[in-house]
């Protein structure tokens, strides 16, 4: 869309700003400074309106920006460098050499100009009956979105899809995401907690035409207290529904009642999916080793397997049938072809088989995030894997699960319960908060490493062809660099 129909549209009822360059420029979206994907890398779209912050945007985006380290000219020049000729500028810029013969929409208040544009463009979108698809929960958010996008691709090929990279999960990135809704037939989004609380305090409400919780665990309990009110902010995505929006909501989570009922108060079409016998898309059976689904639908029994393996993939599986369903695609007959394709992404389980002189080294890679729920599910997943056909040694390596509150070191002592019932020729655990579960399982397959750089040389020292190696941990406690650094010596020695 040109720069000058996007204007029109989505600021035309908005005051303090100012056009100035090309109208036949196409607007392609807001550029944040130092927004990282889920991977850890920045993203980077040079034909997007860069965003030169001011005071308007807070001490968070202030402290994320590089922007605030340098000088107005510093970053005239790094622009300069990176080939970057739209921006979204303070009004007070207004004028400025650098800034000649560039297209800018200059703004008195851009947080608010940014808020306010992607917000237009979606009340747009659904009165146009474009739907929005929110997804928040404790784990799983962006590996959901993911086969979402990829399932509704499938069965509408064609259609336009906004869904922004993993982690672009708070308020002000969302909706500045949201300003592209004009051209998009579906969008699909993370939420994240503070989505949900930013968008209630604002009394700004995102309003998904489907709003999806995951699950309920103690990730965030550190910060709010209690698993109990960790439901209650999740639950704030059900705010100020639309006519004919639908919850989709798993009732085997934690205070799943807390969801459920804040969304019939709300007045939300509720769909339940997951293993329940009240379930609208019911798991019958999981087949570990095949990764095969057995499920009750409002249709009928279906059966069908997936690319991307373990239990809360297959929970993944349902959920997105369920949004399928919600927004009409479900009967579709390709409804199920995105969704047995799916692969899982970098960080969030992601298999790679490496090829070295001997043979085969299969990583998988969990190491983004981890909280019980999803740790446990992890242990299930690599403790039955049979890859190639036959019995693979099979080792683990996990990392201290973060953010848990009071009860982390009970937590990660509990952890001994899904090991128990999994099999694993090793076991590797690293962090402080680990040394409690080492605790729980001594023996000779369990060894604690209290250093990255030697839990590194251990593992390229001890890892051979045929082994299966998993990786899970907290992001901060680094397993995904000495993944990366060995995932480089494989490929080296192919």
């Amino acid at each position: 869309m040109k720069i000058d129909e996007w204007l029109a549209r989505s600021a035309e009822r908005q005051t303090g700003w100012v056009y100035e360059g090309d109208t036949d420029v196409e607007f392609t979206g807001f550029q944040l400074p130092g927004v990282k994907k889920g991977d850890g890398s920045t993203f980077f779209d040079r034909s997007r309106f860069y965003l030169l912050l001011d005071k308007s945007w807070g001490n968070y985006h202030l402290r994320q920006s590089a922007q605030f380290k340098k000088t107005i000219d510093e970053v005239f020049d790094l622009a300069a460098q990176l080939g970057i000729n739209n921006f979204l500028a303070p009004m007070e810029l207004r004028g400025s050499a650098a800034l000649q013969d560039k297209n800018v929409i200059f703004a008195e208040n851009s947080r608010a100009f940014v808020a306010e544009s992607g917000l237009t463009a979606r009340r747009e979108a659904h009165a146009a009956g474009r739907p929005l698809i929110g997804v928040t929960g404790a784990a799983g958010k962006s590996t959901l979105t993911a086969m979402i996008s990829q399932a509704i691709r499938s069965a509408q090929p064609g259609s336009s899809v906004l869904h922004p990279p993993p982690n672009f999960n708070i308020f002000d990135r969302l909706v500045a995401e949201m300003a592209q809704m004009w051209e998009a037939d579906f969008g699909v989004l993370e939420m994240s907690n503070v989505v949900c609380e930013q968008a209630s305090k604002r009394k700004r409400p995102l309003s998904p035409d489907v709003a999806v919780v995951t699950n309920i665990s103690h990730a965030h309990v550190e910060k709010y207290g209690t698993v109990e009110e960790v439901a209650k902010v999740k639950s704030l995505i059900f705010e100020s529904p639309y006519e004919g929006a639908r919850a989709v909501i798993n009732p085997d989570t934690q205070h799943a009642d807390i969801l459920i009922g804040k969304a019939e108060r709300e007045g939300w079409d509720i769909c339940l999916y997951g293993a329940a016998e009240e379930a609208h898309f019911r798991l019958l059976d999981y087949a570990e080793n095949t990764n095969k689904i057995t499920a009750a639908t409002p249709w009928g029994e279906m059966e069908y397997s997936l690319g991307a393996a373990g239990r809360h993939m297959a929970l993944n599986s349902l959920a997105t049938l369920a949004v399928l369903d919600s927004i009409g695609l479900a009967r579709s007959s390709d409804s199920l072809t995105g969704i047995e394709a799916f692969e899982a992404l970098p960080g969030r389980g992601k298999e790679t088989e490496f090829r070295v002189d001997e043979g085969p080294i299969w990583a998988i890679d969990e190491a983004y995030n981890a909280n019980p729920e999803s740790m446990g599910h992890f242990i299930r997943t690599v403790g039955a894997k049979q890859l190639g056909g036959q019995r693979r040694r099979r080792i683990l390596v996990l990392g201290d699960m973060l953010e848990l509150g009071d009860d982390s070191k009970r937590l990660h002592r509990e952890l001994q319960v899904p090991l128990a019932a999994a099999s694993f020729d090793h076991i590797y655990l690293h962090g402080e908060l680990m040394t409690e579960l080492a605790s729980e399982v001594e023996g000779p397959g369990v060894t604690h490493v209290a250093e990255l750089a030697e839990l590194e040389s251990v593992l390229r020292d001890e890892v051979r062809a045929g082994d299966v190696v998993g990786f899970k941990g907290s992001q901060s406690t680094g397993l995904h660099r000495v993944l990366s650094s060995l995932s480089e010596t494989w490929k080296g020695t192919a």
